[in-house]
Protein backbone atom coordinates (compact mmCIF):
# COMPACT_ATOMS: atom_id res chain seq x y z
CA UNK A 1 0.00 0.00 0.00
CA UNK A 2 2.86 2.23 0.82
CA UNK A 3 4.38 1.44 -2.27
CA UNK A 4 1.23 2.54 -4.26
CA UNK A 5 0.54 5.50 -2.07
CA UNK A 6 4.53 6.32 -3.23
CA UNK A 7 3.25 5.71 -7.11
CA UNK A 8 0.10 7.85 -6.87
CA UNK A 9 2.70 10.97 -5.55
CA UNK A 10 4.98 10.63 -8.51
CA UNK A 11 7.64 8.86 -6.55
CA UNK A 12 8.12 5.52 -8.36
CA UNK A 13 11.60 4.81 -8.04
CA UNK A 14 10.49 4.43 -3.78
CA UNK A 15 7.45 2.84 -4.40
CA UNK A 16 9.15 0.15 -7.62
CA UNK A 17 11.75 -0.71 -4.89
CA UNK A 18 9.20 -1.59 -2.15
CA UNK A 19 6.83 -3.05 -4.84
CA UNK A 20 9.59 -5.63 -6.28
CA UNK A 21 10.50 -6.18 -2.78
CA UNK A 22 6.96 -6.90 -1.84
CA UNK A 23 6.86 -9.24 -5.00
CA UNK A 24 10.29 -10.82 -4.25
CA UNK A 25 9.07 -11.51 -0.69
CA UNK A 26 5.59 -13.02 -1.11
CA UNK A 27 4.35 -12.86 -4.60
CA UNK A 28 0.81 -11.81 -4.31
CA UNK A 29 1.65 -8.11 -4.60
CA UNK A 30 2.67 -8.82 -8.46
CA UNK A 31 -1.36 -8.30 -8.86
CA UNK A 32 -1.03 -4.46 -8.05
CA UNK A 33 1.65 -4.32 -11.58
CA UNK A 34 -0.86 -6.33 -13.63
CA UNK A 35 -3.51 -3.55 -12.44
CA UNK A 36 -0.64 -0.81 -13.05
CA UNK A 37 -0.13 -1.81 -16.31
CA UNK A 38 -3.57 -2.14 -17.60
CA UNK A 39 -3.98 1.16 -16.17
CA UNK A 40 -0.81 2.84 -18.89
CA UNK A 41 1.33 3.51 -15.34
CA UNK A 42 4.36 2.69 -17.48
CA UNK A 43 7.49 4.43 -15.05
CA UNK A 44 6.01 2.40 -11.65
CA UNK A 45 5.71 -0.73 -14.59
CA UNK A 46 9.64 -0.08 -14.85
CA UNK A 47 10.39 0.86 -12.03
CA UNK A 48 9.05 -2.16 -10.14
CA UNK A 49 10.38 -4.37 -12.64
CA UNK A 50 14.05 -2.77 -12.91
CA UNK A 51 14.17 -3.15 -8.96
CA UNK A 52 13.11 -6.55 -9.30
CA UNK A 53 15.77 -7.72 -11.62
CA UNK A 54 18.37 -6.02 -9.25
CA UNK A 55 17.00 -8.06 -6.19
CA UNK A 56 17.04 -11.07 -8.79
CA UNK A 57 20.84 -9.89 -9.51
CA UNK A 58 21.91 -9.64 -5.83
CA UNK A 59 20.35 -12.29 -4.50
CA UNK A 60 21.96 -14.78 -7.19
CA UNK A 61 25.70 -12.62 -7.01
CA UNK A 62 25.24 -14.19 -3.07
CA UNK A 63 23.44 -17.23 -3.34
CA UNK A 64 23.86 -18.29 -6.78
CA UNK A 65 21.10 -20.23 -8.44
CA UNK A 66 20.24 -23.05 -6.23
CA UNK A 67 17.52 -21.36 -4.45
CA UNK A 68 15.78 -20.46 -7.59
CA UNK A 69 16.00 -23.73 -8.92
CA UNK A 70 14.84 -25.41 -5.62
CA UNK A 71 11.79 -23.02 -5.77
CA UNK A 72 10.89 -23.90 -9.06
CA UNK A 73 11.32 -27.35 -8.68
CA UNK A 74 8.80 -27.08 -5.64
CA UNK A 75 6.09 -24.73 -7.09
CA UNK A 76 3.58 -27.16 -8.00
CA UNK A 77 3.86 -28.41 -4.05
CA UNK A 78 3.77 -25.29 -3.22
CA UNK A 79 0.52 -24.17 -5.47
CA UNK A 80 -1.20 -27.12 -4.42
CA UNK A 81 -0.32 -26.97 -0.76
CA UNK A 82 1.15 -30.41 -0.88
CA UNK A 83 4.86 -28.93 0.27
CA UNK A 84 2.53 -27.54 3.41
CA UNK A 85 2.70 -29.96 6.61
CA UNK A 86 -0.71 -28.02 7.62
CA UNK A 87 -2.87 -29.50 5.28
CA UNK A 88 -2.24 -33.06 7.25
CA UNK A 89 -3.87 -31.17 10.06
CA UNK A 90 -7.05 -30.70 10.67
CA UNK A 91 -6.80 -27.45 13.37
CA UNK A 92 -5.13 -25.97 10.54
CA UNK A 93 -7.02 -26.97 7.50
CA UNK A 94 -9.63 -25.26 9.45
CA UNK A 95 -8.42 -22.00 9.96
CA UNK A 96 -7.27 -21.51 6.08
CA UNK A 97 -9.53 -18.67 4.44
CA UNK A 98 -7.63 -18.98 0.87
CA UNK A 99 -10.30 -20.27 -1.78
CA UNK A 100 -7.91 -23.78 -2.24
CA UNK A 101 -8.37 -24.12 1.32
CA UNK A 102 -12.16 -24.59 0.27
CA UNK A 103 -11.15 -28.16 -0.86
CA UNK A 104 -9.84 -29.18 2.65
CA UNK A 105 -12.91 -27.81 4.46
CA UNK A 106 -14.61 -29.99 2.30
CA UNK A 107 -12.57 -33.32 2.85
CA UNK A 108 -12.89 -32.71 6.81
CA UNK A 109 -16.59 -32.72 6.46
CA UNK A 110 -16.43 -36.47 4.89
CA UNK A 111 -16.46 -34.90 1.11
CA UNK A 112 -14.52 -37.83 -1.10
CA UNK A 113 -11.85 -36.84 -3.68
CA UNK A 114 -11.28 -33.44 -1.68
CA UNK A 115 -7.15 -33.54 -1.91
CA UNK A 116 -3.95 -31.79 -3.72
CA UNK A 117 -5.14 -32.50 -7.08
CA UNK A 118 -8.51 -30.69 -6.45
CA UNK A 119 -6.75 -27.85 -4.43
CA UNK A 120 -4.68 -27.31 -7.82
CA UNK A 121 -7.22 -27.29 -10.11
CA UNK A 122 -9.71 -24.86 -7.65
CA UNK A 123 -6.56 -22.67 -7.58
CA UNK A 124 -6.09 -22.33 -10.87
CA UNK A 125 -9.62 -21.17 -11.80
CA UNK A 126 -9.90 -19.09 -8.85
CA UNK A 127 -6.58 -17.37 -10.36
CA UNK A 128 -8.74 -16.45 -13.76
CA UNK A 129 -11.30 -15.10 -11.81
CA UNK A 130 -8.14 -12.64 -9.74
CA UNK A 131 -7.01 -11.36 -12.91
CA UNK A 132 -10.54 -10.93 -13.91
CA UNK A 133 -11.13 -8.35 -10.94
CA UNK A 134 -8.08 -6.71 -11.41
CA UNK A 135 -9.17 -6.25 -14.90
CA UNK A 136 -12.04 -4.76 -14.07
CA UNK A 137 -10.85 -2.60 -11.24
CA UNK A 138 -8.24 -1.24 -13.45
CA UNK A 139 -10.54 -0.47 -16.28
CA UNK A 140 -12.85 1.53 -14.70
CA UNK A 141 -12.60 4.97 -13.67
CA UNK A 142 -11.74 5.80 -10.19
CA UNK A 143 -12.41 9.50 -8.31
CA UNK A 144 -9.74 11.05 -6.93
CA UNK A 145 -8.83 9.63 -3.30
CA UNK A 146 -10.55 6.25 -3.52
CA UNK A 147 -8.03 5.20 -5.65
CA UNK A 148 -6.53 2.89 -1.76
CA UNK A 149 -10.26 0.59 -1.91
CA UNK A 150 -9.06 -0.57 -5.24
CA UNK A 151 -5.67 -1.64 -4.25
CA UNK A 152 -6.99 -3.16 -0.91
CA UNK A 153 -9.79 -4.99 -2.57
CA UNK A 154 -6.54 -6.27 -5.19
CA UNK A 155 -4.39 -7.53 -2.28
CA UNK A 156 -7.50 -9.30 -0.33
CA UNK A 157 -8.41 -11.04 -4.39
CA UNK A 158 -4.51 -12.10 -4.29
CA UNK A 159 -4.27 -13.38 -1.00
CA UNK A 160 -6.86 -15.78 -1.27
CA UNK A 161 -5.29 -17.68 -4.09
CA UNK A 162 -2.58 -18.74 -1.62
CA UNK A 163 -2.78 -22.34 -0.86
CA UNK A 164 -2.80 -21.60 3.06
CA UNK A 165 -3.87 -18.43 4.53
CA UNK A 166 -4.55 -18.61 8.27
CA UNK A 167 -6.59 -16.29 10.46
CA UNK A 168 -4.40 -13.01 10.27
CA UNK A 169 -5.72 -12.70 6.75
CA UNK A 170 -8.60 -10.72 7.07
CA UNK A 171 -6.81 -7.42 8.86
CA UNK A 172 -6.88 -5.96 4.50
CA UNK A 173 -10.79 -6.79 4.48
CA UNK A 174 -11.09 -5.15 8.18
CA UNK A 175 -9.52 -2.34 7.02
CA UNK A 176 -11.21 -2.42 3.65
CA UNK A 177 -14.64 -2.63 5.70
CA UNK A 178 -13.60 0.55 7.72
CA UNK A 179 -13.11 2.35 4.80
CA UNK A 180 -16.36 1.54 3.29
CA UNK A 181 -18.38 1.83 6.44
CA UNK A 182 -17.00 5.77 6.30
CA UNK A 183 -18.34 5.94 2.60
CA UNK A 184 -21.67 4.26 3.27
CA UNK A 185 -22.63 5.81 6.70
CA UNK A 186 -26.27 6.75 5.77
CA UNK A 187 -27.25 4.61 3.37
CA UNK A 188 -28.65 1.83 5.46
CA UNK A 189 -28.41 -0.92 3.58
CA UNK A 190 -24.51 -1.28 2.64
CA UNK A 191 -23.91 0.64 5.70
CA UNK A 192 -25.58 -2.20 7.85
CA UNK A 193 -23.86 -5.10 5.22
CA UNK A 194 -20.43 -3.34 6.16
CA UNK A 195 -20.99 -3.36 10.01
CA UNK A 196 -21.99 -7.28 9.63
CA UNK A 197 -18.89 -7.84 7.72
CA UNK A 198 -16.85 -6.25 10.00
CA UNK A 199 -18.16 -7.70 13.00
CA UNK A 200 -18.06 -11.30 11.43
CA UNK A 201 -14.32 -10.82 9.89
CA UNK A 202 -12.84 -8.94 13.77
CA UNK A 203 -13.61 -12.41 15.40
CA UNK A 204 -11.61 -15.58 15.77
CA UNK A 205 -11.45 -18.74 17.34
CA UNK A 206 -7.78 -19.43 16.88
CA UNK A 207 -6.68 -23.39 16.60
CA UNK A 208 -7.35 -24.13 19.47
CA UNK A 209 -10.39 -22.21 20.21
CA UNK A 210 -13.24 -24.70 18.90
CA UNK A 211 -13.64 -27.74 16.94
CA UNK A 212 -12.28 -27.95 13.49
CA UNK A 213 -15.39 -28.32 12.12
CA UNK A 214 -16.86 -25.13 13.80
CA UNK A 215 -13.98 -23.21 12.93
CA UNK A 216 -13.87 -24.60 9.64
CA UNK A 217 -17.67 -23.02 9.19
CA UNK A 218 -16.40 -19.73 10.72
CA UNK A 219 -13.32 -19.02 9.11
CA UNK A 220 -15.86 -20.04 5.54
CA UNK A 221 -17.99 -17.02 7.08
CA UNK A 222 -14.63 -14.73 7.20
CA UNK A 223 -13.86 -15.96 3.36
CA UNK A 224 -17.40 -14.95 2.32
CA UNK A 225 -17.72 -11.97 3.67
CA UNK A 226 -14.12 -10.43 2.50
CA UNK A 227 -15.41 -11.58 -1.31
CA UNK A 228 -19.01 -9.01 -0.27
CA UNK A 229 -16.73 -5.78 0.69
CA UNK A 230 -14.68 -6.71 -2.93
CA UNK A 231 -17.93 -6.98 -4.34
CA UNK A 232 -19.04 -3.73 -2.89
CA UNK A 233 -15.95 -1.87 -4.64
CA UNK A 234 -16.74 -3.42 -8.17
CA UNK A 235 -20.60 -3.20 -8.22
CA UNK A 236 -21.29 0.01 -5.79
CA UNK A 237 -20.27 2.94 -7.45
CA UNK A 238 -18.13 4.14 -4.68
CA UNK A 239 -14.85 4.05 -7.29
CA UNK A 240 -16.61 6.36 -9.42
CA UNK A 241 -16.06 9.67 -10.10
CA UNK A 242 -19.80 10.16 -9.99
CA UNK A 243 -21.15 7.86 -7.79
CA UNK A 244 -24.38 6.67 -7.73
CA UNK A 245 -26.73 5.72 -4.82
CA UNK A 246 -24.88 2.47 -3.55
CA UNK A 247 -28.16 0.31 -2.77
CA UNK A 248 -29.42 0.71 -5.84
CA UNK A 249 -26.49 -0.70 -7.48
CA UNK A 250 -26.32 -3.46 -5.10
CA UNK A 251 -30.25 -4.72 -6.26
Amino acid sequence: MIAMVLFERGRSAAGGALLAYAIASKLYPGLLVLYLLLRGEWRPVVSTAVFGIAIVGVATADFGVGPYAAFLAHMPKLLSGEAFPAFRNPAAIAINESIPGLVFKLQLFGVPHMGFAASRAVGWSYTIIAVAIVARLALRPVAPGREPLAWIAILIVATMRSPFLPTYAPFPSLWLATLLAALTWGRSGVFTMTLVAWLVLAFIFGTAGARPTVNAIWTLGHTIAAFVLVGMVLRAGVLSPTPKRVENVLV
